[in-house]
Protein backbone atom coordinates (compact mmCIF):
# COMPACT_ATOMS: atom_id res chain seq x y z
CA UNK A 1 0.00 0.00 0.00
CA UNK A 2 2.55 2.30 0.59
CA UNK A 3 4.77 1.99 -2.14
CA UNK A 4 1.57 2.39 -4.15
CA UNK A 5 1.05 5.78 -3.04
CA UNK A 6 5.22 6.67 -3.34
CA UNK A 7 4.91 6.15 -6.82
CA UNK A 8 2.43 8.19 -8.03
CA UNK A 9 3.04 10.53 -10.94
CA UNK A 10 1.12 13.13 -9.38
CA UNK A 11 -0.17 13.93 -6.00
CA UNK A 12 -3.58 15.71 -5.43
CA UNK A 13 -3.01 18.75 -2.61
CA UNK A 14 -6.32 19.56 -1.05
CA UNK A 15 -7.69 23.29 -1.76
CA UNK A 16 -6.35 25.79 0.41
CA UNK A 17 -7.00 29.58 1.26
CA UNK A 18 -4.90 32.82 1.52
CA UNK A 19 -6.51 35.50 3.46
CA UNK A 20 -4.96 39.50 3.03
CA UNK A 21 -5.46 41.99 5.08
CA UNK A 22 -5.94 45.52 2.56
CA UNK A 23 -2.87 47.72 3.17
CA UNK A 24 -2.74 50.98 4.39
CA UNK A 25 -5.54 53.47 3.10
CA UNK A 26 -6.11 57.25 3.60
CA UNK A 27 -7.71 56.55 6.95
CA UNK A 28 -5.31 54.69 8.52
CA UNK A 29 -2.50 57.00 7.03
CA UNK A 30 -4.55 59.62 9.42
CA UNK A 31 -4.79 57.18 12.32
CA UNK A 32 -8.91 57.50 11.39
CA UNK A 33 -11.25 54.42 12.03
CA UNK A 34 -12.19 53.55 8.69
CA UNK A 35 -14.96 50.50 9.48
CA UNK A 36 -17.27 50.94 6.70
CA UNK A 37 -16.30 53.87 5.29
CA UNK A 38 -15.14 53.72 2.22
CA UNK A 39 -11.41 55.17 1.61
CA UNK A 40 -9.53 54.05 -0.91
CA UNK A 41 -5.77 52.53 -0.66
CA UNK A 42 -3.11 55.40 -0.29
CA UNK A 43 -0.26 55.17 -2.39
CA UNK A 44 1.67 53.08 -0.16
CA UNK A 45 -0.78 50.82 0.28
CA UNK A 46 -1.34 49.97 -3.28
CA UNK A 47 2.55 48.70 -3.44
CA UNK A 48 1.95 46.91 -0.43
CA UNK A 49 -0.67 45.10 -2.23
CA UNK A 50 1.67 44.53 -5.33
CA UNK A 51 4.09 43.39 -2.60
CA UNK A 52 1.70 40.64 -1.51
CA UNK A 53 1.05 39.78 -4.96
CA UNK A 54 5.09 39.19 -5.47
CA UNK A 55 5.06 37.15 -2.42
CA UNK A 56 2.09 34.63 -3.31
CA UNK A 57 3.61 34.35 -7.11
CA UNK A 58 3.48 30.19 -6.66
CA UNK A 59 -0.23 30.03 -6.00
CA UNK A 60 -2.78 29.64 -8.88
CA UNK A 61 -6.42 31.07 -7.77
CA UNK A 62 -9.62 29.45 -8.81
CA UNK A 63 -11.97 31.75 -6.74
CA UNK A 64 -11.60 34.77 -5.22
CA UNK A 65 -13.73 36.61 -2.65
CA UNK A 66 -13.50 39.96 -1.26
CA UNK A 67 -15.74 42.60 0.83
CA UNK A 68 -17.43 45.46 -0.85
CA UNK A 69 -15.35 47.51 0.84
CA UNK A 70 -13.36 49.76 -1.77
CA UNK A 71 -9.91 49.52 -0.01
CA UNK A 72 -10.27 45.54 0.32
CA UNK A 73 -11.33 45.50 -3.97
CA UNK A 74 -8.38 47.63 -4.98
CA UNK A 75 -6.12 45.11 -2.43
CA UNK A 76 -7.27 42.37 -4.53
CA UNK A 77 -7.02 43.74 -8.13
CA UNK A 78 -3.44 44.74 -7.23
CA UNK A 79 -2.82 41.35 -6.18
CA UNK A 80 -4.27 39.16 -9.49
CA UNK A 81 -2.58 42.07 -11.64
CA UNK A 82 0.75 41.00 -10.13
CA UNK A 83 0.11 37.56 -10.37
CA UNK A 84 -1.54 37.74 -14.23
CA UNK A 85 -4.52 35.90 -13.03
CA UNK A 86 -8.34 36.45 -13.63
CA UNK A 87 -10.28 34.09 -11.11
CA UNK A 88 -13.84 34.60 -11.03
CA UNK A 89 -14.45 37.18 -7.96
CA UNK A 90 -17.16 37.16 -5.34
CA UNK A 91 -17.83 40.72 -3.58
CA UNK A 92 -19.88 40.26 -0.52
CA UNK A 93 -20.79 42.90 2.19
CA UNK A 94 -20.33 40.02 5.01
CA UNK A 95 -17.16 39.86 4.71
CA UNK A 96 -16.51 43.75 5.61
CA UNK A 97 -14.60 44.71 8.29
CA UNK A 98 -16.14 45.84 11.62
CA UNK A 99 -18.44 48.73 11.93
CA UNK A 100 -17.39 51.46 14.39
CA UNK A 101 -20.46 53.16 14.30
CA UNK A 102 -20.06 56.61 16.18
CA UNK A 103 -16.27 56.18 16.20
CA UNK A 104 -16.17 56.21 12.28
CA UNK A 105 -13.55 58.05 10.88
CA UNK A 106 -12.36 59.55 14.18
CA UNK A 107 -8.88 59.40 14.94
CA UNK A 108 -8.38 55.93 17.10
CA UNK A 109 -5.86 57.75 19.48
CA UNK A 110 -7.90 60.61 20.77
CA UNK A 111 -11.08 57.71 21.06
CA UNK A 112 -8.57 55.84 23.23
CA UNK A 113 -8.10 58.77 25.35
CA UNK A 114 -11.51 59.38 25.61
CA UNK A 115 -12.69 56.29 26.59
CA UNK A 116 -9.57 55.06 28.13
CA UNK A 117 -7.11 51.47 27.66
CA UNK A 118 -9.66 49.09 29.06
CA UNK A 119 -12.65 50.12 26.53
CA UNK A 120 -10.67 50.99 23.85
CA UNK A 121 -9.40 47.30 23.93
CA UNK A 122 -12.98 45.88 23.87
CA UNK A 123 -14.15 48.05 21.19
CA UNK A 124 -11.20 47.11 18.97
CA UNK A 125 -12.67 43.56 19.13
CA UNK A 126 -9.28 41.25 19.48
CA UNK A 127 -9.34 41.90 23.46
CA UNK A 128 -13.27 41.77 24.25
CA UNK A 129 -14.34 39.76 26.86
CA UNK A 130 -15.32 36.41 24.99
CA UNK A 131 -17.95 35.69 27.76
CA UNK A 132 -20.12 38.73 26.91
CA UNK A 133 -23.34 38.26 25.13
CA UNK A 134 -23.12 39.82 21.77
CA UNK A 135 -26.02 40.37 19.58
CA UNK A 136 -24.61 42.90 16.74
CA UNK A 137 -25.32 42.71 13.22
CA UNK A 138 -22.69 44.08 11.09
CA UNK A 139 -26.01 45.75 8.90
CA UNK A 140 -26.64 47.96 12.18
CA UNK A 141 -24.20 50.47 13.34
CA UNK A 142 -25.32 51.68 16.55
CA UNK A 143 -25.54 49.76 19.88
CA UNK A 144 -25.99 49.64 23.50
CA UNK A 145 -23.37 48.08 26.09
CA UNK A 146 -24.61 46.13 28.82
CA UNK A 147 -22.84 46.47 32.13
CA UNK A 148 -23.64 43.23 34.17
CA UNK A 149 -24.11 43.24 38.22
CA UNK A 150 -25.14 39.70 38.66
CA UNK A 151 -22.66 37.89 40.40
CA UNK A 152 -24.19 34.88 39.65
CA UNK A 153 -24.04 35.25 36.04
CA UNK A 154 -20.64 35.16 34.50
CA UNK A 155 -21.14 37.37 31.41
CA UNK A 156 -20.00 40.62 32.22
CA UNK A 157 -21.89 42.33 29.51
CA UNK A 158 -24.36 42.34 26.42
CA UNK A 159 -23.79 44.12 23.44
CA UNK A 160 -26.48 44.52 21.67
CA UNK A 161 -27.30 45.85 17.99
CA UNK A 162 -29.75 48.77 17.43
CA UNK A 163 -30.84 51.92 15.01
CA UNK A 164 -32.11 53.51 18.20
CA UNK A 165 -29.92 53.37 21.06
CA UNK A 166 -30.43 55.78 23.01
CA UNK A 167 -34.35 54.84 23.34
CA UNK A 168 -32.64 50.83 24.16
CA UNK A 169 -30.38 52.51 27.01
CA UNK A 170 -33.84 54.77 28.32
CA UNK A 171 -35.71 52.27 28.41
CA UNK A 172 -32.65 49.68 30.60
CA UNK A 173 -31.96 52.64 32.74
Amino acid sequence: MVSKFLTKKSVTIPPISVGTNFPLSEYNKKGLWAGWDNPPLSPEGFEEARKTGGQLKDFTFNYAYTSALLRAQQTMDEILKILNQNPPITKNQSLNERNYGDFTAKNKWEVKEKIGEEEFLKLRGQNADPAAFNATRFWVSTGVKVELKDKNDPTPYWLIATRKPKKLAAALD
